[in-house]
């Protein structure tokens, strides 16, 4: 605390004890409404008085709420800022080296969790009750939260080398009648248990695993609800076991629930496939991992399918009186809500709809699903960073968004700069041919991760899939970011210019016959989804315009031009052709325009004695170089 003080020369923050007048109109708040209509109806003074009081009160209310909220923000500064000089990064640093030397360290990672926890609720509580942001660079924060692994970090470390020293047929011994060992590692209710084996079991001898038929469809269902009930309770034991058995992990990281339903091949390209990586560039998390994420609260719950946060869904049920003001209080905290909310929302809704078999789908592995070419069907995390790259390398600005840089120690209290935050991908366990861009930022926060799904087990072109995730991404980024005006052609955007060109394409005379008749296709295929037909001719912008092919109509080319801009090296390669020419000369005189005005703000800055940072620089190189 003193170290804090000395750091942001402040002092400790005044608290008044006088808060009789607030007490009184609270309580004159909970009259009943004749009551105070009686009362107020005495006489003209009365109410003016009344008025003016409370004006008062407000006025002073706000001016403190707003000192409160300054004092609040500079502390979590100190805690966490841009800079290689804060708490959090001197502590976990400290812990680093003493982790290495082999220095019990439990106790300061307890002291870097409480650091977390109080940044995430300050967060969370700003969020609820004010418009004020910490911004706070979520990347690093998500990235120190990665790093916290000491505690118990040789237990781990040994089981993980006795599982990679497992012989094959250790593993098929260790793996035998793996439904009974899920589901009395479950401890289900023994009616529970028989009844799901039941399922199982009929679905095993099933001649047609895909049929349509009512029966078939019915216990397809049947095991899917049962499914995710024993998968949190498996989940929830085996949170606090490094040694749990091999069936678990399976379970929990693939869905693999029996192995009589896969051939003892493919049971052994499961035990030693490892599909996550959270060190890479863009993050890959199995299922599993990103629940014990949520359930230790170092990620915020998903949206779920209605676009609701957690706290908005809450507070929906608050207000419908579904739960009580105490429960709400204790839902907002406690991670086993906050897990179960995501296993129904996000993992039990996007399992199916990432499977492709809406229909016909089941929640866990079986032979006939996963195929015999595993490498092929497997994705790694290695692979959906080069996909991601070899996208970034056409469209550089792909996962750049304008955010707040502030940074207090140097007086910088707000300034525009772009800033790249990489995705965050989460591996459904199922095999399936669609992708899913869950939410494009964590809660209101620009500087926070988008949430990209897909299935572990591919049955398609991962290539395609992903390309299809960025381009959806690109349209909802920039529908978050304009807000209510992302459709208004007034205020000039990606969004709001190619849903102009669509809405009015038949009176467009940049467009001929044949090429009006064309989008018009594209709308009947695309169901006159707006962001649908975007998402077409984006990937026709990347894997074919980039390359000099001719894919897209000049109106299309031209939006795509300026809001998906095509990496340096490449826009020179194009300039040499009649058809980029002018979409190309009009980017490039706006970026040198936006790089002036950057540089002369800057040298405005120097010359007032402020201080110019490396992130600021970086923003300008953005502009100057990119």
């Amino acid at each position: 605390q003193s170290w804090l003080k000395a750091a942001l020369n402040i002092k400790e923050y005044p608290v008044n004890n006088n808060h009789s007048l607030v007490e009184y109109y609270q309580e004159l708040n909970g009259f009943e409404l004749d009551t105070i209509k009686a009362f107020f109806a005495q006489g003209n003074q009365v109410v003016r008085h009344h008025i003016g009081e409370l004006d008062s009160v407000i006025e002073e209310l706000y001016a403190r709420n707003k000192e409160a909220l300054a004092y609040i923000t500079n502390i979590i500064a100190v805690l966490i800022n841009n800079s290689k000089e804060c708490m959090l990064e001197k502590y976990i640093a400290m812990a680093e080296i003493a982790d290495g030397q082999g220095i019990p360290v439990s106790q300061m990672k307890k002291t870097i969790d409480e650091m977390v926890s109080v940044i995430r609720d300050t967060e969370q509580v700003l969020n609820t009750v004010s418009t004020r942001n910490l911004l706070i660079n979520r990347s690093k924060l998500d990235g120190i939260e990665d790093r916290l692994n000491f505690e118990h970090s040789e237990k781990k470390e040994a089981v993980k080398q006795y599982h990679e020293e497992l012989t094959d047929e250790q593993v098929i011994a260790a793996l035998q009648d793996s439904l009974t060992q899920i589901l009395e590692y479950a401890e289900l209710e023994s009616e529970e248990s028989e009844a799901f084996r039941s399922s199982i079991e009929t679905f095993m001898a099933l001649k047609d695993k895909y049929a349509t038929d009512d029966a078939t469809r019915n216990l397809r269902k049947r095991i899917s609800s049962q499914f995710y009930v024993i998968y949190e309770r498996v989940f929830l034991r085996a949170h606090d076991d490094w040694n749990k058995p091999c069936a678990i992990e399976l379970f929990l990281k693939y869905g693999f629930i029996d192995e009589k339903l896969l051939s003892t091949e493919q049971v052994l390209h499961l035990w030693h496939y490892q599909a996550s990586d959270n060190t890479k560039k863009i993050r890959v998390y199995t299922i599993d991992e990103w629940l014990t994420l949520v359930y230790e609260k170092k990620r915020i719950p998903s949206k779920n399918e209605f676009d609701q946060r957690y706290i908005e869904t809450l507070r929906q049920e608050l207000h419908q009186r579904k739960i009580t003001e105490e429960e709400y209080k204790i839902r907002m905290e406690d991670g086993k809500y906050m897990l179960h909310y995501e296993i129904v929302n996000l993992f039990e809704y996007n399992n199916r709809v990432c499977s492709g078999r809406i229909t016909t789908f089941v929640p866990f592995l079986f032979s006939d699903s996963l195929g015999d070419n595993f490498e092929r069907t497997a994705i790694t995390a290695d692979r959906i960073n080069d996909i991601f790259q070899k996208i970034i390398d056409v469209d550089f600005s792909l996962f750049y968004r304008e955010v707040f840089y502030v940074n207090r120690a140097l007086n910088i209290e707000k300034e525009y700069i772009e800033q790249e935050v990489m995705p965050e991908v989460i591996l459904m366990p199922t095999v399936g041919s669609k992708s899913v861009m869950w939410q494009d930022i964590t809660e209101r926060q620009r500087d926070t991760s988008a949430r990209f799904i897909l299935p572990a087990f591919i049955d398609g072109s991962v290539e395609d899939m992903i390309l299809n995730l960025c381009a959806k991404f690109r349209w909802e980024i920039c529908r978050t970011i304009q807000g209510s005006t992302w459709n208004d052609i007034k205020y000039k955007s990606l969004t709001s210019e190619y849903s102009d060109y669509l809405q009015f394409y038949r009176k467009n005379r940049d467009l001929s016959e044949e090429k009006k008749e064309k989008v018009k296709s594209q709308m009947v295929k695309c169901s006159n989804r707006i962001a649908d037909v975007f998402a077409m001719d984006y990937e026709s912008w990347v894997k074919g315009e980039s390359q000099g092919a001719i894919r897209l109509n000049k109106v299309a080319r031209k939006i795509l031009a300026m809001y998906c801009p095509f990496r340096k090296d490449i826009r020179k390669w194009l300039l040499n052709q009649p058809y980029f020419q002018e979409v190309i000369t009009s980017y490039e005189l706006n970026r040198q325009k936006k790089a002036r005005t950057i540089a002369n703000h800057y040298k405005m800055l120097k010359n007032h004695q402020m201080s110019v940072t490396q992130e600021m620089y970086d923003n300008l190189t953005f502009f100057e170089e990119m």
